[in-house]
């Protein structure tokens, strides 16, 4: 398809079948349940921005996701799958350390970011999220940070960053 998805197959290389497909990249592999035959993953699947959390069934495909809100999500899944740690972070939203339950409920937070008392003073502003097409008709994505303390439409320095990406 052109996007980097889950497979498997026999030891011997035969029985080759797909267990997810779309126009989606699975961005990183969390944990592989033997037992209940799933696999965790995270993925831009819902916005290319971010990577949610989710776990499918090896044998028949269904995607359940597991860690949802807007952001980047990385999981760290106990022994069992009856538990997972989920690190998140968002442009709003600073690192924050929760443990859930294999379906993504919230059971206890572990550590919050936005309440280090260092971080209050700063003064941090999250950027505007930009798209636009480009003259072949590519959509590209971007984030714009305003100097603090400058009037719009002054002029400013500008940094450019740019970040090919994975797709």
């Amino acid at each position: 398809t052109g996007f980097r998805h889950l497979e498997i197959m026999k030891g011997d290389g035969t029985g080759r079948r797909a267990i997810t497909s779309g126009e989606w990249a699975v961005d990183g592999v969390s944990a592989l349940d033997p037992v209940r035959r799933e696999v965790w993953f995270t993925s831009g699947k819902e916005d290319v921005t971010g990577a949610l959390g989710y776990r499918v069934g090896i044998d028949d495909g269904k995607i359940t996701p597991v860690a949802t809100e807007p952001g980047t999500h990385k999981l760290f899944v106990a022994p069992g799958g009856d538990r997972f740690v989920d690190l998140y972070s968002s442009i709003e939203k600073p690192s924050t350390a929760t443990l859930r339950d294999r379906d993504g409920k919230i059971l206890a937070t572990l550590d919050d970011s936005a309440r280090d008392p260092r971080l209050v003073g700063l003064e941090l502003a999250p950027p505007e999220m930009l798209s636009f097409r480009s003259r072949d008709g590519v959509e590209l994505r971007g984030a714009f940070y305003a100097p603090l303390g400058v009037p719009a439409g002054t002029k400013a320095p500008l940094i450019v960053l740019l970040y090919g990406g994975p797709h």
